[in-house]
Order: structure tokens, then sequence, then C-alpha cells
């Protein structure tokens, strides 16, 4: 789960937090300036939470919360192929805005919505596939040598 502590504050939930630190500090913004690029990135922030999180949803209970020897594979199966079609929906949409982030060319909130769920889906053993989704793999790879990425990224996932 993600969490920030910032002085005696203490937030959960990446929403929340990216919403925090963008009033918070400001500077660089997380948001463009004009209200087409905040609507596009907002769009991004719901198609991660609400159409991309449902899709994950089945597999993330199936392997992180029910035990091996309970675990439905038709059920993983189906999940997986669920999550690579919003995967490769993104993949369409960001790569046509032909910028190095999601909604264009400066980092925003998308970015810092989809990557939290690109990670997790890795763990899942469901990495990125350079044929399927090759602007997504530039993307992850330019967004894995921010110098915030190691800074921020759970000690426990990097096994």
């Amino acid at each position: 789960m993600p969490a920030l502590t910032d002085g005696a504050l203490t937030l959960y939930e990446s929403g929340a937090i990216v919403e925090y630190l963008e009033d918070r500090y400001p500077e660089p913004p997380l948001m463009p300036a004009d209200a087409a690029g905040r609507a596009l990135v907002r769009i991004e922030e719901i198609e991660c939470t609400l159409y991309f999180g449902e899709a994950f949803r089945t597999v993330a209970v199936q392997l992180f919360l029910t035990p091996p020897e309970r675990r439905d594979a038709t059920a993983i199966t189906e999940g997986k192929v669920a999550v690579r079609a919003e995967l490769e929906r993104l993949e369409e949409r960001a790569a046509q805005r032909s910028g190095e982030f999601i909604a264009g060319s400066t980092l925003s909130r998308a970015d810092l919505a989809w990557l939290p769920f690109i990670e997790l889906c890795g763990r899942t053993g469901e990495q990125l596939d350079s044929k399927r989704t090759p602007w997504l793999v530039g993307w992850l790879d330019r967004m894995r040598a921010r110098p915030s990425y190691d800074k921020s990224y759970p000690p426990h996932w990097r096994r």
C-alpha cells in the first residue's frame, strides 16, 4: 500500500498522496496548466484506477491474498487477459501522444497513477512485452531511471 509521511501527516492511497504533493509542493507541477491537458491527465487517472484496477483486482486477489492451494487458475488466466487488454489500450493512447510520458511531454499525475499498477503487474509475472507494448517498456525504463523512483520503490518489492 502506498503511504507518505510528511511531518506529522501520514497519508495512504495514491490519488490522495499525489494530490497532496501537488498542493503542498507545486513545483514542478504534476498537472498541466491548460484545461485540456488537465482533463487528459484526469482521464488517465480514471482509466488506471477504475478500468485497469477492476481488471487487475481478480489477479491481485488470487495471487496476493489467496493461499496457493486455493487459487483459481481459470480466474487468474482470465484476469491476466483482461490486464493485458488494458495495458494494450494504454499503449495505444500514450504512443499516439508522441511524448515521453503518458499524457505527453512532461511527467504528470497520470504517470504516478499508472506506475504502481505497472510494477504490481510485474510482481504477478505479467511483464511488459516489447513487441506488444514497446512504448510502455520505454516509459517504464524512463520512470525507473528517475532519482525519485529509487527513493520510493518499496524495498520488499526488490526481490
